[in-house]
């Protein structure tokens, strides 16, 4: 075993290590939480990736290897549910999301179960296209509303993850095409094993509990939680006031917006929206305005006649569809279905 084959071995084997104790602590703490079940799933696959992907732990596996090739597989399936619930505060699941976990689970078994004859570079770069079309999926969801993001975190994350993501993601994928089934040079194989127990370690911090301890212990204690300051009382008055003059109608209106007639910089709008008013998202600050308006409108029998796409432009939507979404969100009803059980609950009444 050559110099570079043993460190290969080594770093794959701590990335594993380190990324189960990962998945344990995440699965512990996860209970009924999805976010952190999804975390968990991904860290686990991630682990057993950097297995397979070494050929001396592969090949101690022996007969139970295909399980852990299976997993390994659809890892990028789990990254991107995690991602998803991550940065979409809206994530909820549907059937087409299960639609690359069944194409991955079939290039899987074409692969296990095939003839050698019967495969070659079509369903590498199949698959591949598969796993960029998720990766590129969960980065436009990281950059496409940061700006809306209400929560400070989770904004500043959203670069890390980009950089990270997008980087050691598109890198492994044109690995896979470009490599095939050829074996990798050594050299090459350990520059991706300290990509993964660098992933490992970064992970690792995210997550345990004492290591963000060790960091935020050099870092000034947060103030503890008080109700809101007396300034921020003012703003928060402020902001209601401007938000019940309807200016919310206008369609684009967004958080640069208020913060201008605030006069207030973006940071601190976010912060007092989602710290004293608990959105997570600025969208969800406007359709909490726009949805008891609509409810308002819709509840009214002298508007019985208005058409809902025309109640929805002047509420600052910019068609049918988003006005739909929301609105069922919030109420559970669409408003075709709001209306008429209003209607009917008015008529009753008189």
């Amino acid at each position: 075993m050559t110099g570079l084959i043993l460190l290969d071995t080594f770093l794959r084997g701590a990335a594993a290590g380190v990324l189960l104790l990962v998945t344990a602590l995440s699965f512990r703490s996860a209970r009924a939480v999805r976010l952190e079940s999804l975390a968990a799933l991904f860290f686990a696959a991630t682990a057993v990736y950097a297995i397979v992907s070494s050929p001396i732990l592969a090949e101690a596996l022996g007969a139970f290897r295909p399980p852990f090739v299976l997993l390994a597989t659809l890892n990028s399936v789990f990254f991107w549910w995690f991602a998803s619930a991550l940065f979409d505060d809206d994530f909820r699941w549907r059937a087409w999301r299960f639609i690359p976990f069944a194409l991955m689970l079939g290039f899987f078994l074409l692969r296990l179960l095939a003839p050698d004859w019967t495969r070659g570079p079509a369903d590498i770069w199949l698959q591949q296209i598969v796993i960029i079309a998720m990766l590129g999926h969960a980065l436009w969801l990281a950059l496409a509303h940061r700006k809306d993001d209400l929560i400070e975190k989770r904004r500043a994350f959203r670069l890390v993850f980009v950089a990270l993501a997008g980087f050691l993601g598109l890198a492994i994928a044109a690995g896979e095409v470009l490599l095939g089934d050829a074996p990798p040079a050594p050299s090459l194989m350990v520059v991706h094993a300290a990509a993964l127990f660098a992933l490992s370690i970064g992970l690792a911090a995210w997550v345990l509990p004492p290591v963000r301890l060790f960091i935020e212990s050099a870092q000034p204690a947060p103030p503890p939680e008080s109700p809101p300051s007396d300034e921020d009382a003012v703003h928060l008055a402020r902001l209601n006031a401007l938000m019940k003059t309807g200016l919310w109608r206008a369609e684009g209106f967004g958080l640069s917006d208020l913060a201008a007639k605030l006069g207030l910089p973006e940071y601190r709008v976010r912060r007092l929206i989602n710290g004293a008013l608990g959105f997570r998202n600025f969208p969800a600050f406007l359709n909490a305005w726009r949805v008891e308006d609509a409810k308002a409108v819709l509840a009214d029998p002298a508007q019985a006649g208005r058409q809902i796409t025309q109640i929805a432009l002047d509420l600052g939507y910019g068609s049918l569809g988003p006005f739909n979404r929301a609105f069922k969100a919030e109420t559970s009803q669409t408003p075709t279905e709001f209306r008429k059980s209003a209607l009917a609950t008015a008529l009753q009444r008189s």
